[in-house]
């Protein structure tokens, strides 16, 4: 690993040169769109669920989120970049 991160553009170049094909392409391209847009959307939600908790009183209850009981607070938000 060199730590280096490349770009969406390097990435989607990338892609092109290594699909075999032109549909082997677009379904690749269409599966990491969706993975990504869902990966997004659960950042967005801990990161607004994270900020809810950090804007009540020290002694409003909390409700578990969709059923998960004895969780804890991440101590930062999540990245979504």
């Amino acid at each position: 690993m060199t730590g280096y991160i490349p770009t969406l553009e390097q990435i989607d170049e990338l892609h092109r040169k290594i699909a075999p094909s032109k549909a082997a392409y677009e379904l690749v391209h269409t599966h990491c769109v969706i993975v990504a847009t869902i990966g997004c959307q659960i950042v967005r939600r801990q990161n607004a669920l994270f900020t809810r908790r950090c804007t009540l009183p020290k002694d409003a209850e909390v409700p578990p989120t969709a059923g998960v009981t004895g969780g804890h607070v991440p101590p930062r938000l999540l990245d979504e970049h």
